[in-house]
């Protein structure tokens, strides 16, 4: 179990755009946890940093601890840091993956919507090299 009014203060801190500084509390934080929604957040705040890599890491431990929390978000932004990493196949299959889900909360079809977008553009970018 994490500390809740340390993960809000995190939270808070990407919020405001201090992402160095939520991204050291997030860290501390993750030593021996569990929560897959701390990963979650820890991952796409490094994305804010431009830490692809290390997003990587942090995105795919959420999906580990708890494939179904978020699932079609957190897949979503492992597809993007997968992408930044020249890692293409292994982002379209997370993009797929997405696009096969069904609507659930809290983005609905949104998500599933974004993954057959972005693998549209794909099919879209490969035919006019």
């Amino acid at each position: 179990m994490i500390d809740e009014e340390k993960f809000k203060e995190a939270a808070r801190f990407d919020q405001l755009g201090r992402h160095a500084d939520a991204a050291r509390l997030y860290a501390s934080l993750s030593t021996n946890s569990t929560d897959a929604r701390l990963f979650m957040a820890f991952g796409r705040c490094l994305q804010s940093l431009g830490h692809w890599g290390e997003s990587i890491v942090q995105l795919q431990r959420a999906i580990d601890l708890r494939p179904a929390y978020c699932e079609g978000d957190t897949r979503l932004a492992l597809a993007t840091a997968l992408m930044r990493t020249g890692q293409k196949a292994q982002a379209i299959k997370q993009w797929k993956i997405v696009a096969e889900m069904p609507p659930e909360y809290p983005s609905y079809g949104a998500v599933a919507d974004e993954a057959r977008a972005a693998l549209a553009g794909l099919r879209t970018a490969s035919a006019t090299s």
